[in-house]
């Protein structure tokens, strides 16, 4: 006995463009999710580097202030005070290389 296919042609079709739908449906999402994923990483990033740039100016300002306070020529300072100002230097250099 020969087995008659119960699904008509019509029914094929409408399952096929079915499962198509479905693939490209499911291919949208995964690519708006890609997209969406990159746009929170740039934002992470572009945070992580002005606030690594907000910390890094006062430091920069600081250590160029003691610079110039280590300058001979500005003003003799005591020998207490040149400790003072070379401590502050170094901390900030390690600050600043962090």
């Amino acid at each position: 006995m020969e087995k008659k296919c119960t699904r008509s042609n019509s029914q094929f079709i409408t399952d096929i463009n079915r499962y198509l739908f479905n693939s490209f449906g499911l291919l949208f999402y995964s690519i708006k999710s890609l997209i969406t994923q990159k746009k929170i990483a740039d934002i992470k990033t572009d945070f992580v580097n002005r606030i690594t740039h907000e910390l890094k100016t006062p430091l920069s300002k600081l250590t160029l202030a003691t610079k110039m306070f280590q300058n001979d020529e500005m003003i003799a300072i005591s020998s207490t005070y040149k400790g003072i100002l070379s401590t502050i230097d170094r901390q900030n250099i390690r600050e600043i290389w962090v």
